[in-house]
C-alpha cells in the first residue's frame, strides 16, 4: 500500500466522466525517468500520476513553508488581456504560494554565506525543500533540476474550486512571453 489514511490502504483513484476509477486498475503503467514507475491517465499529453512522487513530510512542509504566503492564483491575460497582465480571474479560483526559484539561489555564493552562517533558516530549507522536489521532477523526465521552472504550491480549499480550460501560455495571444515545453 502505498498511502495509509486512518490506518487503511487508500488506493489512488481518478475521476473520468464523472466516474472514480481505480488507477491502479484501469491505466497502464510504464517506467518514468531513471528510478520511478507512474501510470498513464491521459496519452496524447501525456498525463501522468507518479506514487509517492512525494512523500506526507515534503508536502507539509511545503504548505508550512508557505503559510501565510497563499494568495489567489492568478491567470495571464485573464479578462480579454493581451496576454502580459496578471490578475486574479474566475476561471481559476485556487490559491497559489510563489516558492524560491532554488537552482538561482544555490548559484549564489551570498546564499551559501547565509547557509553556512546558520542565518536565516527558514529561506535556506525552503531552498532545500524545493530544490528536492526539482530533482525528483527532473529525474521523472531525465533532465538537468536547473531546467526545472521554479515551484509554486497550489491548494484547493473547496471542493467547488477550479481551474477552468484556459489558454495562459504566452504563445497564445501570439507572444514570446513563455517558453514552456512543459510544466
Amino acid at each position: 500500500c502505498s498511502s495509509e489514511r486512518d490506518g487503511e490502504c487508500q488506493r489512488p483513484t481518478a475521476m473520468l466522466n464523472g466516474e472514480e476509477l481505480s488507477i491502479e486498475d484501469n491505466f497502464s503503467k510504464r517506467k518514468c525517468g531513471s528510478n520511478n514507475e507512474c501510470f498513464v491517465l491521459v496519452e496524447s499529453k501525456p498525463v501522468l500520476y507518479v506514487p509517492d512522487f512525494l512523500n506526507s513530510t515534503i508536502a507539509e512542509e511545503l504548505q508550512s513553508l508557505c503559510g501565510p504566503r497563499f494568495q489567489r492564483s492568478p491567470i495571464r491575460g485573464a479578462g480579454g488581456q493581451d496576454g502580459t497582465s496578471v490578475q486574479a480571474d474566475n476561471v481559476r479560483t485556487s490559491e497559489s504560494c510563489a516558492m524560491v526559484p532554488a537552482a538561482k539561489y544555490l548559484d549564489n555564493p551570498k546564499f551559501h554565506e547565509i547557509k553556512e552562517a546558520g542565518s536565516m533558516p527558514e529561506m535556506v530549507r525552503e531552498v532545500d525543500v524545493t530544490w528536492f522536489v526539482s530533482q525528483q521532477a527532473a529525474g521523472l523526465i531525465d533532465v538537468s533540476p536547473r531546467m526545472v521552472e521554479p515551484l509554486q504550491v497550489v491548494r484547493y480549499l473547496e471542493p467547488s474550486q477550479e481551474y477552468q480550460v484556459h489558454h495562459d501560455h504566452g504563445g497564445f495571444y501570439g507572444k514570446a512571453t513563455e517558453l514552456r515545453p512543459w510544466t
